[in-house]
């Protein structure tokens, strides 16, 4: 199972591959409104930088990419990472486009390799990220911002219970769920 710090380098990843696919849709709109004698223009500091900014976050994503799963105990995956960018080697090649004739708009495959690194990694570190538990942990550690939020001044617990359950009203818990809660909560506070 994937500790913290698996899980804090996973959104990270999720940051920069977020970033790179900003980097990713100004390259295509600098390219796509250029003309072929601007595109040729090696003055076209625009182009360059937008493609320096691509491949750099490009990289970056399969480099955090291979610590995770150099993190995660996967060193077959993480070879496989590292080969993977090993191949792409040039900037040129980590920023060419392709066509999706599905997606009907041009995206970098490097890109999308990268993603496709990243997505079973982090259902691996994130898998148990949220759990019922953590959900009710945070709740309780903001019980005071629940009752601010109720513009309420409770004199009674069960007016603080009613507002936390009212919380959980609106995101769609069942009854039985709720129950198994109260009973919880109650038999917390006996002890």
């Amino acid at each position: 199972m994937a500790g913290r710090e698996e899980q804090l380098l996973a959104i990270r990843i999720a940051e920069t591959l977020s970033r790179a696919a900003e980097a990713e849709r100004h390259y295509v709109k600098i390219i796509e409104g250029s003309s072929s004698d601007e595109l040729e223009d090696p003055n076209n500091d625009d182009l360059h930088d937008a493609e320096e900014l691509l491949a750099h976050r490009t990289r970056t994503a399969f480099r955090e990419c291979q610590m995770l799963a150099e993190r995660l105990h996967m060193p077959d995956f993480a070879k496989d990472i590292r080969k993977k960018l090993k191949a792409y080697g040039s900037d040129a090649k980590l920023t060419s486009l392709t066509y999706s004739s599905t997606a009907g708009e041009q995206y970098c495959p490097a890109l999308a390799d990268a993603w496709g690194f990243y997505e079973p990694m982090a259902a691996v570190a994130l898998g148990g990220a949220v759990t019922g538990l953590s959900v009710l942990e945070t709740m309780l550690r903001n019980t005071a911002k629940i009752i601010e939020q109720a513009k309420t001044t409770p004199d009674r617990e069960t007016q603080v219970r009613d507002a936390v359950f009212g919380i959980l009203d609106s995101h769609s818990w069942t009854r039985a769920g709720k129950l198994r809660l109260q009973r919880a909560l109650k038999h917390t506070n006996r002890t």
